[in-house]
């Protein structure tokens, strides 16, 4: 993590936020975000290559590819909490955690 704490800065000055305080409560990786027009539009997850956060991530991307179903199932989950909670991201981001984690093999 010590390679992500160094690139922190140069992902700032390129137009990235972050919250130092939510990174603190973070075990094997850095988050970051950009914005444009007031919204959230990116976030990206810095971690270590190899690490079990690395392979819980490939994991879950490589099911949706090998599975058109699947992803289409995420893909309509999305829309629907999207929907349900406009003005609350973190709810958002919340309430697709039990598909990711299932995907993943964690629940």
């Amino acid at each position: 993590m010590e390679a992500a704490d160094a690139i922190n800065a140069r992902l700032l000055q390129i137009g990235y936020t972050t919250s130092a305080e939510f990174n603190a409560t973070l075990v094997g990786r850095r988050w970051f975000m950009r914005h444009a027009f007031g919204r959230r539009t990116h976030h990206l997850h810095v971690v270590v290559l190899g690490s079990s956060e690395w392979r819980r991530r490939l994991k879950f991307r490589d099911a949706l590819r090998a599975d058109t179903k699947l992803a289409g199932e995420y893909a309509a989950l999305k829309v629907q909490l999207a929907v349900r909670h406009a003005a609350d991201r973190e709810a958002y981001t919340a309430a697709k955690s039990e598909f990711v984690l299932s995907v993943a093999g964690e629940t």
